[in-house]
């Protein structure tokens, strides 16, 4: 009995398959298609591809305040070294004790000119009086008749006059000299007066030298903090791929959840020799880290930080023979999100403390590109397979740049443009595709749209797909 059972079922399952098969061959309408997964379209992102080496913090210049003998003697220096200071910040304080003497003298000088000076007009005073006196007296006669009237006071007026005119001489030499000695009195009044020296520039003091300099000596040593530099070092491999104006990522060693923004200004052309070079020649990078981190009252430099970013960068290789970084794909064909743009990694950031001669870890921007964005795996020898018109159809687009598992799509696909999430180059233009049904949307007013007969025949296609 079991036996007839087992061979009705087998017979059933024959004449299923037969009769639709046989159903499939008469109805050349129905085209043969394929079954897709959910397809994906691009996302107009930016990559980039990454280089990444090491570096050091250092001041882009060094200043220095000298010892000045003409302010006078150092009486203090009013900064610690290790602080930080601004523009303006009070550094030395000098005072000049020999110029107070000096003013001294002056001032005993024009005393006793003064005194001098009231002789001279007490004696004039006197000459004066004595003047008026002799030119009161009346005429005398002359002996002879043809003589004329003679004043008496004619010949003894004229000495006193020059006296007179001489004692005004003196007065005005005097006057002349005491105002000379004012003017240096004024001068080493104010050279003699406490004198502080205030910084040109904002930094770190880095070394305080004492205060027992001999002119022109140094003693304070500045280190300039707008901007800072890193130097990086890019080995004889790598370094033509560097160009001032790239952007950099620079991670601090000791905080590596935190990041900084950089520029390169400049590519050295000799190298340097470090004991860890591996044997290759090292060249110097310079780089300008970003103006907006600015330097904290303690020294320290606060920089903004990126907490989604590890500051690794995986290297792989693009199709031009690149090192790029390869990234990690988010799940089931997803395009992940991009890391953040600097704008916003800078609006979102707390402050960490950057110091001079930190070692940082610099991730230099080697080529960026924005535009439309897909796995890589949704292009095969520059072909895609995308959905046009309820058909698919092999798309040739043009890669522009490779990163993260990731291709930024030059040219050949639009935005929000669908496409299999994997290019499979069996598929030929014009192939026909199928969904796998959603039973949630499926509706009776739906399902009226076709005939019995469509319906059958759609049914029995996707069964034997």
């Amino acid at each position: 009995m079991k036996r007839k059972h087992y061979l009705l079922i087998t017979l059933l399952i024959i004449l299923f398959l037969t009769v639709n098969i046989v159903l499939l061959e008469r109805d050349s309408d129905v085209d043969r298609t394929v079954l897709i997964s959910e397809p994906i379209s691009p996302k107009e992102k930016t990559l980039k591809t990454t280089f990444g080496t090491d570096g050091v913090i250092e001041p882009s210049s060094v200043s220095y305040v000298y010892a000045e003998n003409e302010r006078g003697e150092i009486k203090s220096v009013l900064v610690e070294e290790g602080q930080h200071i601004e523009e303006g910040t009070p550094l030395v304080e000098y005072v000049n004790e020999s110029s107070q003497a000096e003013a001294d003298a002056l001032k005993h000088a024009n005393d006793e000119l003064e005194l001098k000076k009231e002789k001279l007009l007490e004696d004039k005073a006197v000459l004066e009086e004595e003047m008026s006196e002799t030119e009161s007296l009346p005429d005398i006669d002359g002996q002879d008749e043809d003589d004329q009237h003679v004043h008496p006071s004619y010949d003894q007026t004229r000495p006193i006059q020059y006296e007179i005119n001489n004692i005004e001489y003196s007065v005005k030499q005097i006057e002349l000299e005491q105002a000379n000695n004012q003017a240096k009195i004024d001068a080493l009044t104010e050279a003699s007066s406490e004198t502080v020296v205030e910084s040109e520039v904002a930094g770190i003091v880095t070394k305080v030298h004492g205060t027992s300099r001999s002119d022109g000596e140094p003693i304070l040593t500045i280190a300039s903090i707008n901007p800072l530099w890193a130097i990086a070092y890019v080995g004889e491999e790598h370094i033509h791929q560097v160009e001032a104006g790239q952007s950099v990522m620079l991670y601090p060693e000791y905080l590596r959840s935190n990041s900084v923004l950089g520029t390169v200004i400049d590519v050295g052309t000799y190298p340097e020799d470090l004991a860890d070079s591996d044997g290759q020649s090292q060249y110097p990078v310079t780089i300008e880290i970003d103006e907006g981190a600015a330097a904290g009252e303690d020294g320290t430099l606060d920089e903004p930080t990126d907490e989604d970013d590890t500051g690794q960068s995986a290297e792989g290789s693009n199709e031009d023979g690149n090192e790029e970084p390869s990234g990690e794909l988010k799940a089931e064909g997803e395009v992940p999100e991009s890391a953040p743009n600097e704008e916003a990694a800078r609006a979102e950031t707390e402050t960490v403390p950057i110091r001079i001669g930190a070692h940082m870890n610099a991730d230099i921007t080697l080529k960026e590109m924005t535009g439309p964005t897909i796995l890589d795996k949704a292009v095969k020898h520059n072909k895609a397979i995308v959905l046009e018109k309820g058909m698919l159809k092999q798309q040739k687009v043009a890669i522009g740049l490779h990163a993260d598992e990731q291709y930024v799509i030059a040219k050949g696909l639009k935005a929000k443009q669908l496409l299999l999430r994997e290019a499979d180059l069996t598929i030929h233009t014009g192939t026909s595709y199928i969904t796998r049904a959603d039973w949630n949307a499926l509706t009776k007013k739906r399902i009226k749209q076709f005939s019995g007969k469509e319906f059958s025949l759609l049914y029995l296609h996707g069964f034997l797909q």
